[in-house]
């Protein structure tokens, strides 16, 4: 399994948990707190996206950014 599709799973399972357990309490202190915990649901989504794309490898990027030695 990858990266991504572990990703995916865990957040799909806190937020159906969060949903079972927004259904069962009726304390709207915890249905605020659980409300400011799903406002990053569409933020959490977008950094799926970063699973899915590979990291740069480093010895592809450009040659002529070497750092200068200490010193010199």
């Amino acid at each position: 399994m990858t990266d991504y599709n572990d990703y995916v799973q865990a957040i799909n399972k806190i937020y159906e948990y969060l949903n079972i357990i927004k259904s069962k309490w009726n304390d709207q202190d915890n249905l605020n707190h659980i409300e400011s915990i799903e406002e990053y649901k569409d933020l959490v989504v977008k950094m799926a996206e970063l699973f899915k794309t590979p990291a740069p490898n480093p010895s592809t990027t450009d040659k002529n950014d070497k750092m200068e030695a200490l010193g010199q």
